[in-house]
């Protein structure tokens, strides 16, 4: 049996908490500057060190849909890489990202640097 989303999981006990936690989410990406596309490089960053898959692969998916490059996607993991996140982390999302992109290697502009 594959595991729920976990808004979903939550919902089912507490729907109030999940309707404010999509509240929050809301205003905090109207609360500023960020274009959605940045938002979800961010959060899909923030979602591989956290080495939660099923919301990187989501945000992975969002900002594939506002506007990022795949090499953009790449980018937003790599740069965690001993700031916040260690090779293994960073390789594993590496691994998802290319799941969502489709690829299973770097695109031959990243190639030819």
């Amino acid at each position: 049996m594959a595991k729920p989303p976990s808004p979903q999981t939550v919902g089912r006990y507490f729907p109030g908490v999940v309707e404010g936690h999509r509240a929050l989410q809301a205003a905090a990406a109207a609360g500023g500057p960020l274009d959605e596309r940045t938002r979800e490089l961010i959060l899909l960053a923030g979602f591989a060190v956290a080495r939660q898959e099923g919301g990187f692969k989501s945000h992975c998916r969002r900002a594939l849909a506002a506007g990022a490059t795949a090499e953009e996607v790449r980018q937003a993991v790599v740069i965690t890489l001993s700031n916040v996140a260690s090779i293994e982390v960073v390789a594993d999302a590496l691994l998802w990202a290319d799941e969502v992109i489709g690829a299973t290697a770097p695109s031959e502009a990243v190639a030819a640097r």
